[in-house]
């Protein structure tokens, strides 16, 4: 986890400064074969001199005994929960953290370490409720909006967390981990494109920042401007050519325009940087999948395993490696297994319910997708597929539901195109009252040519099926007076 700033824990140890008149008065009682003299002062000095010589956990146990002698010493309480987070014993940390808080409550800094310790230990409950606290005192504390932003990630609040790292650039625009966060948070609920737009002016404003041109590469790559995200990966490797995450990205662009070779030499190379990146032997293993190498693919996916037991991508691989060679039960087996790794994940989700919906399983292709709405954010493609299945399977009303969540997404007029057929062949049936299909309908229309005969004719259905006959032949005789259609003629010989 990232520790608190030297620059923040700096100013709050200076807020703290202030209170040292009034704490140090030490209680006696310590003994000076501890080697930390007899006060909770001298017991304070002792861990700073400690820390300033490089032994953390030396400096750790000065504090632990300042505390024991003046257990309301708050600057000792602050600096020995900096220590134990820098040994790596958050929980007890956390303890110090919390306990400053109770001893001042007015000091922001206590708060944003509760916070810091909490989102580390997994409690973003907590660390959202101290980070508000810290806010509350100090509404231009960067880091603890920040540490809010990523509380509420964690707590699945994405659209808030959007909100609240547009608040901290607006109020710091040079925040640099701020507009980071706010690109990854674009890039993972699939804003794209406003990811791009961000990144882009980031890697131009400061080139030196790696993470930047990462950032960028992922985004590239997820849009499918591979050339692009080659020259982003190529970036962050000449700010870091043993960047085992840079080599990665850059092999999966590679793999991604279908230069398997590039792509094996970036891959190898991020495996010499680091063996434990288990994506990296997954895409290897697809790169050999590319060329027809089934058992080296295979063998790349064990390794993944070796590294990462639940790895999804490699899942996924084989999953793909055991359907070319038709075994279909291996195939579903493999995915069924990457989905309950992880339902929110699109990439497996979809892949399964495909392979469920070709084989006439269109009911438990749905269901695959209605979890992958529950728990995750998918993508209107996604949603598509499962109005279909729900349509395979005769569920109307779960396929426009679907299809209409799907057109929030995409704004494609096609899938009103394919709700409207489902909804005007049974409008009882659909889940949708008349009027709603109506309004759908006009929308529809609005977004077709004006030529369009299908959209014409949908709209003059919802109107009829909403007792607006005259409405519906006035549409249809406008229509025939512009286009030749059979079909206008004969629905408007039915209406009269």
């Amino acid at each position: 986890m990232a520790l608190v700033t030297r620059s923040a824990a700096s100013a709050w140890r200076a807020q703290l400064a202030a209170l040292i008149l009034s704490t140090s008065m030490a209680c006696a009682g310590g003994s000076p074969s501890d080697g930390f003299g007899e006060s909770a002062d001298e017991a304070y000095s002792a861990g700073q001199r400690l820390r300033s010589a490089g032994d953390v956990s030396g400096a750790a146990s000065a504090f632990r005994v300042s505390i024991e002698r003046n257990p309301q010493f708050v600057l000792a309480a602050y600096d020995l929960a900096l220590a134990l987070q820098v040994l790596g014993e958050e929980a007890e940390a956390l303890v110090q953290a919390e306990n400053v808080a109770r001893l001042d409550p007015h000091l922001s800094g206590g708060h944003v370490l509760v916070a810091q310790l909490s989102l580390s230990l997994g409690d973003a409950p907590r660390a959202l409720q101290a980070a508000d606290r810290a806010l509350a005192l100090d509404g231009d504390l960067s880091e603890a909006r920040m540490l809010r932003g990523r509380a509420l990630e964690a707590a699945g609040s994405l659209d808030e967390a959007k909100a609240t790292y547009a608040e901290l650039i607006r109020r710091d625009q040079d925040h640099r981990q701020g507009r980071l966060r706010a690109a990854a948070l674009d890039l993972a609920i699939g804003n794209n494109r406003e990811a791009i737009q961000r990144l882009s002016a980031f890697v131009s404003q400061n080139p030196d920042e790696i993470e930047g041109h990462l950032l960028l590469g992922q985004a590239l790559l997820s849009s499918k401007s591979y050339e692009g995200a080659v020259e982003a990966f190529q970036a962050a490797t000449r700010l870091d050519e043993g960047s085992g995450e840079a080599l990665l990205g850059l092999g999966r662009a590679h793999l991604a325009r279908g230069q398997d070779q590039l792509a094996v030499i970036a891959l190898q190379k991020a495996i010499r940087a680091d063996d434990q990146l288990a994506d990296a032997y997954v895409a290897l293993g697809e790169a050999e999948y590319n060329r027809g190498f089934m058992d080296k693919a295979l063998e790349y996916v064990r390794q993944a395993r070796a590294i990462n037991s639940d790895q999804v991508s490699a899942f996924v691989l084989e999953a793909q490696v055991l359907e070319r060679g038709g075994d279909k039960a291996g195939m579903e087996k493999a995915l069924r297994r990457a989905v309950e790794i992880d339902p929110a994940g699109e990439m497996p989700s979809r892949q399964l319910a495909e392979r469920l919906l070709e084989q006439g399983r269109g009911q438990e292709a749905a269901a695959i997708i209605e979890v992958l709405a529950q728990r995750g954010r998918p993508s209107a493609e996604a949603l598509t597929l499962g109005a279909k299945a729900w349509k395979a399977a005769g569920q109307g009303a779960s396929a426009v539901a679907l299809y209409r969540k799907a057109h929030a997404l995409s704004g494609e007029n096609a899938l009103l195109r394919s709700l409207l057929e489902i909804a005007l062949a049974a409008p009882e049936a659909s889940g949708l009252t008349v009027e709603v299909i109506v309004e759908l309908a006009e929308a529809h229309f609005q977004g077709s040519r004006e030529d369009d005969s299908d959209a014409i004719l949908m709209l003059a259905r919802a109107h009829a099926a909403a007792g607006a006959v005259p409405r519906a032949r006035e549409i249809l005789q406008a229509a025939s007076r512009r286009l030749a259609d059979p079909r206008i003629e004969a629905l408007l010989r039915s209406l009269q």
